[in-house]
This record gives structure tokens, sequence and C-alpha cells, in this order.
């Protein structure tokens, strides 16, 4: 009599790896790197038309996707958009169960926060694109996060909260820029199959956009951070209003190139990302 199967808690882990290792997830990450493609440069060009004082959209999720819808063939794109976002959010979600075993238990545990983290920032995305598509109104991120911060700052220990969240924002930020310092992001692509030329472009793109996430990372925690300090909840800011606010301040115009063309150089940095990745689970 054969010995029955022991069901262990690794099951699941085992079988998201050896999804991460076939064609059809492969295709599926791609697919969603693509979308985060998109996302940013659509983003950049907000960003720059926030810098010619020319934007009627806000520079956030809701403005990016409502620049797509108002482009020819915006409806389709919006369709395909909302594919890549499914796509991404799967490959996150399998990233998140799936074990490294060249990294231990603290490694395993904080990149499988971060994407978790990830697949929740671009649900919201979905969301937001799938209202848009189907014509039903959206509430601004900035009044999502000012209504919540006005609700922690209410609540006892909130103000602490918050001041612990705009700290944790900096602190990713930082790590953001760091990461594009250590040019670790060129530990996850072919490079064997990249030309000369190619391998540059993604280093320089790749330091570019990373760095640019990293500065508005640490310039929207510096907004709640102010809020908590203040117990004010009109300091904390999103992306669009704490764009538009650097853009009122002296160096504010050479600050919003930095971030337009950071988010520019991350677009591009994504494609190529979605054309020479070859490891899945990072």
């Amino acid at each position: 009599m054969s010995p029955i199967p022991t069901v262990n808690a690794g099951r699941g882990e085992a079988i998201a790896g050896r999804a991460l290792d076939k064609q059809w997830m492969e295709r599926v990450a791609r697919a969603g790197i693509l979308s985060r493609a998109v996302n940013y440069m659509v983003l950049a060009i907000l960003v720059t038309a926030v810098l010619l004082g020319r934007s009627n959209k806000e520079v956030d999720r809701r403005g990016a996707v409502e620049g797509i819808a108002g482009a020819p063939l915006g409806r389709t794109l919006l369709v395909l958009l909302c594919m890549g976002f499914v796509a991404y959010i799967a490959w996150q979600l399998l990233r998140a169960v799936a074990s490294r075993r060249d990294q231990g238990p603290a490694a395993n545990t904080g990149r499988r926060a971060l994407a978790v983290g990830t697949a929740v920032v671009y649900a919201a995305f979905l969301v937001t694109t799938v209202r848009v598509l189907v014509g039903s109104s959206t509430q601004s991120p900035q009044n999502d996060q000012d209504s919540l911060t006005a609700r922690l700052l209410g609540a006892s220990g909130g103000r602490l909260l918050v001041v612990l969240a705009g700290a944790a924002i900096i602190i990713v930020g930082l790590v953001l820029v760091g990461y594009a310092a250590s040019r670790k992001f060129e530990t996850l692509l072919d490079t064997s199959s990249m030309g000369r030329s190619m391998r540059r472009a993604a280093a320089v793109l790749g330091i570019a956009g990373q760095a640019a996430r990293g500065l508005v990372f640490v310039i929207v925690g510096g907004f709640v951070l102010s809020a908590g300090i203040s117990a004010d909840a009109a300091q904390s800011k999103g992306l669009d209003a704490s764009l538009k606010t650097l853009a009122a301040q002296r160096f504010g115009a050479l600050m919003l190139s930095v971030v337009a063309l950071g988010f520019l150089a991350f677009g591009l940095y994504s494609l190529i990302d979605a054309r020479y990745r070859d490891d899945f689970t990072r």
C-alpha cells in the first residue's frame, strides 16, 4: 500500500513557483509590466502639463486614466490597460506566495510584503480604470487621502500613526533612491542577450526612473509627516497636490522637470524590463 502524501504549508509555494516557471506566466508578467510602462509615461505627460501650467487633470491614477480615455481609441486602450493591470496584480500575488530558496526568512517576508503592497496599489489603478471605462464617477485620490488623514487625526493615537505613515513613506522613497544607486535592478534582466547600447540605456533609464520615484515618495511623505506634526489634515497631500505645491516654489520648475523626466525614464525602462526580464520571482 503506497503511503499517503503529506500536505504541507509549502505546497502552495511550490505550485506558485512552478507556475512562475511556465512560459504563460512569463507572458502575464510581461503584459503587466507593459501596463506599468504606459501608466508612468502618461504620468510624465501630466507632470509636464503641470510644469507648463496647462493641466486640467489631476496628476494621479484618475488623471492618468482620464488622459488615456481622451486619446484616440481611448476606450480600447483602457480595456487593454485593464487587462495589463489584472496581469500585473496576478503576477505580484504569485510572487507573494512563492518562496525563494536563495533568500532567508526575513528577505522572503520583505519581498512578499512588497509584492502584496504593489498588488494593492495596482488594484486601485484597476478599479479607477474600470470606473472611468463604464462612466462611473470617481472620487479624487486627494479627497480620499484628506478624509483618511482627518479621521486618523481625530482618533486616539491617530496623530502618531500619521507621523509614522509619513516617515514610512519617506523611508520607502530613500530605499528606492538607494536601489537606483546600487543598480540592483540590472540583476533582474537578461543582460547577456542585450547589446552594449541597450545595457547602457537600461542602466541610465533605470537609475533615473527609480530615483525619480524615490524623490516623489519623499515629497509626498514629507507632506504627510507635516500633517501629523501640525495635526492639520490639509497639510497631507497626494501626488497631484504635492507636485502642484512644488510648482509654486522657487525651484519648483526644476524639480517638476526632474520628476517628469524621471517618470518618462521609468516608463521607458519598463519597456526594456518587459522585454528582457528573466527573473519573475523578485
